[in-house]
């Protein structure tokens, strides 16, 4: 007798773990449903990014807003605008770097200025059609700020102003997260490309924009630099 009432016991619960596991089995098929197909039509993305360049100490925090077309899974295409702010912003010579180049040519980097307004095309291009998805993504455009003013000669006298309306590029790969069939949130690590007002002299040493004088006319050029640029965004 006792061992019939164990084997009763011993059948209810395996009936019962059973049925908990068929629950179980089921809710996971529901929740763990295929992502539909990402549809054709607008998109927005705002980002958070960073660039560490290579001039001076040029660290500049920005942030964008890109409205586009998504041209189904693999495609995007967009135009945006946002705010850079560049932590060397100061008239100081700390902001200055030499260097010589193969044609012997002397500059000065100027500073840029603190706050600037990018206006760019942007394009993206998706590899897979998963909730995980690695792509390609890319800018261009111009910054655009008010001109910059240099005072300097040996009794700081003498002033001039220059150009800070400069182009831009970056080139990044992300990898992006589908909360939903509309949402996104991504990671992007690349590199950027940027312009820089200088100071140029043909001269065979090198000059000191402070010790010079009036007669000793200084030209302005542009320079290219580079970075890391990292973002974080959203897309919806």
């Amino acid at each position: 007798m006792k061992k019939i009432f164990l084997f009763m016991v011993a059948c209810v619960c395996f009936s019962i773990c059973a049925h908990a596991q068929l629950v179980q089995s089921s809710s996971l098929v529901v929740t763990k449903r295929a992502m539909s197909p990402v549809q054709k039509g607008f998109q927005s993305d705002l980002r958070l990014g960073v660039t560490f360049g290579n001039i001076g100490e040029y660290i500049a925090p920005e942030i964008t807003y890109t409205a586009g077309y998504r041209f189904g899974n693999t495609f995007y295409l967009g135009a945006g605008a946002g705010l850079i702010v560049n932590a060397c912003s100061k008239m100081d010579k700390s902001c200055f770097e030499k260097e010589i180049n193969n044609s012997e040519k002397k500059h000065w980097y100027l500073p840029s200025a603190m706050v600037t307004v990018p206006v760019f095309a942007h394009m993206r291009v998706y590899f897979l059609n998963r909730r995980v998805s690695p792509f390609l993504d890319t800018t261009g455009g111009v910054m655009f700020t008010s001109q910059g003013r240099f005072v300097y000669g040996e009794y700081r006298d003498l002033t001039f102003t220059y150009p800070r309306n400069m182009g831009f590029a970056t080139l990044s790969l992300g990898v992006g997260y589908r909360v939903d069939d509309q949402k996104t949130i991504y990671f992007l690590f690349g590199g950027k490309i940027y312009g820089v007002s200088a100071l140029e002299a043909d001269d065979g040493d090198f000059f000191n924009p402070y010790t010079i004088t009036s007669s000793k006319p200084l030209s302005i050029g542009a320079r290219v630099g580079a970075g890391i640029y990292m973002t974080v965004g959203f897309v919806f």
